[in-house]
């Protein structure tokens, strides 16, 4: 396999073994809980994530029969930047589930952030899906849209929110309980011969509680934080597992008709190709993010004015020269080249004043604020070149790093390291 990456030699060698393996085996392929975020930022390297190594992996994974389920998490639960991300957060939610559809996804449980992101957005997951959403949080009705469970190979798959009050309220429906719903679902199952799982946007201990309420039930999926678990947790004859938080992992796991065995997570690091479908639809999202014209749309406030880098120029030569040789001196190129010049999500970081009345515009109305100048980390600047002894700038500290160099956007970022790199003392 010489010139093929580990992680793809991996999924071939898996793909294989399923195509001479027992008939009566079934794949089951978990993920979920994108939290809005449909690729990995890419300022830092190695970044786990994304929709397009996801479509690889499940297409290399999944085998014949093999069964793909998704536990939610379409939109971002706290999008920045007010009433922009909020619109935002509605484009992912809309390439996130055509990006699934096209990756012939089984299941997609439903929770508090697309209940919270309205009925308009909801109908739109639904029918981008294929209708794929399902929720066994709410009481079947005629007028009831969302099918509470699904049956696919040996499974029957249902889906619960613990916010199944406000998912009846936006839907016009009746809720059911945590523990009735479960219940249904695992007495279902009984009836049909099929094995019971439950996707739960839940947290792990209410996860446990239910298994141990409804013992039937063969398998939980439940909402985790941080990665996904080394191994599952059993308790009882229920299975629990969770592909941990942003779609970093893929979860596989095998079912032979009587038990789950062959546990195992997959990451979603660069050596998985990016899928060339799916990279056009994450293509077709950059471009409606522009269409939309979002970053016009940004609550923008009165600051001091800016001077430009070259004004510090004449007075911090050495600190000047240091500048224009870090990555931040190229920060916006960087953005340009990988096409979210245009995405809120990614541009406060890239340049100077986004969050300023007088701040960046764009390359050609503000190209000195382009990048992340030295008024980028000290703050607006055209007092103190006027009058540098009278006007003082605000000394750094770590904290003025991580705003941008947070744990999700630069999860190996150590200060101590990283400072000496731009220090200008």
């Amino acid at each position: 396999m010489a010139g093929v990456s580990p992680a793809l030699a991996c999924l071939s060698i898996f793909a294989a073994s399923l195509a001479n393996g027992p008939s009566d085996r079934t794949t089951l392929l978990i993920a979920g809980d994108f939290q809005g975020r449909l690729a990995p930022c890419g300022c830092t390297f190695p970044m786990t994530g994304g929709i397009r190594r996801l479509a690889t992996a499940v297409a290399g994974m999944r085998g014949s029969g093999g069964v793909f389920i998704v536990n939610g998490g379409l939109i971002d639960e706290n999008p920045p930047n007010g009433l922009v991300g909020i619109k935002q957060s509605a484009i992912k939610a809309r390439a996130l589930a055509d990006s699934l559809r096209a990756m012939h996804v089984d299941a997609v449980n439903l929770g508090e952030e697309e209940v919270r992101a309205g009925r308009g957005t909801l109908q739109e997951i639904e029918q981008l899906t294929d209708n794929a959403t399902i929720s066994t949080s709410l009481e079947p009705s005629a007028a009831n849209r969302l099918a509470s469970w699904t049956a696919r190979g040996p499974f029957l798959i249902g889906g619960i929110t613990p916010s199944a009050d406000a998912l009846a309220v936006l839907t016009g429906e009746t809720p059911r309980t945590s523990d009735r719903a479960a219940r249904e679902l695992a007495d279902e199952a009984g009836r049909r011969g099929l094995a019971p799982i439950l996707l739960f946007r839940g947290s792990e201990a209410s996860a446990i509680a239910l298994a141990k309420a409804v013992p039937e039930l063969a398998l939980i999926v439940y909402k985790g934080a941080g990665s996904a678990p080394v191994a599952p947790e059993q308790v009882g004859r229920t299975t629990l597992v969770t592909p941990g938080d942003y779609a970093k992992s893929l979860v596989r796991i095998e079912f032979d008709g009587s038990r789950f065995f062959g546990y195992r997570t997959v990451e979603l690091t660069p050596d998985i190709a990016d899928d060339p479908k799916i990279s056009r639809f994450y293509r077709d999202y950059l471009h409606e993010v522009d269409r939309a014209k979002l970053i016009e749309q940004l609550e923008r406030t009165k600051t001091a004015a800016y001077a430009g880098s070259a004004a510090c120029m004449s007075c911090h030569t050495a600190a000047y020269r240091k500048w224009k040789g870090s990555a931040h001196h190229h920060a916006l190129a960087d953005l340009e080249r990988q096409g979210h010049a245009r995405d809120p999500d990614c541009l406060s970081c890239h340049v100077t004043g986004l969050s300023s009345s007088i701040g960046f515009k764009t390359r050609a109305l503000t190209p000195s604020l382009a990048d992340v100048t030295c008024e980028g980390c000290h703050g607006p600047a055209k007092a103190h070149a006027l009058a540098p002894r009278k006007s003082k700038l605000t000394k750094l500290t770590p904290i003025s790093c991580v705003k941008c160099h947070s744990s999700e956007n630069s999860p190996n970022f150590s200060f101590a390291r990283m400072w000496p790199k731009i220090s200008h003392r």
